[in-house]
């Protein structure tokens, strides 16, 4: 699961747990970017990755959004994203029961792309929220990432992505459920 800052929350977690062993050190995390690590750390992750014990990283886990679910209190929409099948089960069950204990109306998302079609991978989304709802948990949407590039773009070719984002923005604004639409990469400068 991508965090906000760009961290992997899996090799977050693993990182929070490997200090917790004496091993690499826990702190600026979200600031370190898998792609800056060396070879050999990026080995170890493999290896160690299979031998993280379940309940080291739930425990790391409910750690980490118990963290913060305080600090963003009922503002918080909390987006999970798959990396395994059973990761986003996990967290949305672990959020749900943290946001139960501490209060809250955080809102939990999933959130995936190659999902706006139907095929086998939004079949897996949807039986997962499935699954998740007859756990109890509320899964409140599902996001769905759309990727609309092309490099080096022709006059034509920007012309069709901004009919493209328009009517993805004119599609959700006739769903009532439908409240973000979220672009990367674009930059204040041109508003």
């Amino acid at each position: 699961m991508k965090m906000a800052w760009g961290l992997d929350m899996e090799k977050y977690l693993l990182e929070l747990v490997l200090a917790a062993r004496g091993g690499p050190s826990g702190k600026g995390l979200k600031k370190k970017a898998w792609h800056s690590l060396d070879d050999a750390m990026k080995a170890r992750y493999d290896r160690d990755m299979q031998d993280v014990q379940s309940l080291e990283m739930l425990s790391a886990l409910e750690s980490h959004i118990t963290r913060v679910m305080e600090y963003t209190g009922d503002s918080c929409y909390a987006c999970i994203e798959r990396r395994t099948w059973n990761f986003p089960t996990t967290a949305f069950k672990t959020a749900y029961k943290v946001k139960k204990y501490l209060g809250l109306k955080t809102k939990l998302y999933y959130d995936d792309y190659n999902t706006i079609t139907i095929n086998a991978k939004s079949t897996a989304v949807c039986n997962m929220v499935k699954k998740l709802l007859n756990y109890g948990v509320t899964a409140v949407g599902v996001g769905f990432k759309s990727h609309f590039t092309s490099f080096s773009p022709s006059t034509q070719e920007q012309i069709q992505q901004a009919s493209v984002l328009m009517k993805t923005v004119a599609a959700c604004k006739q769903v009532d459920k439908c409240f973000r639409v979220t672009i990367w990469g674009y930059d204040d400068n041109y508003l």
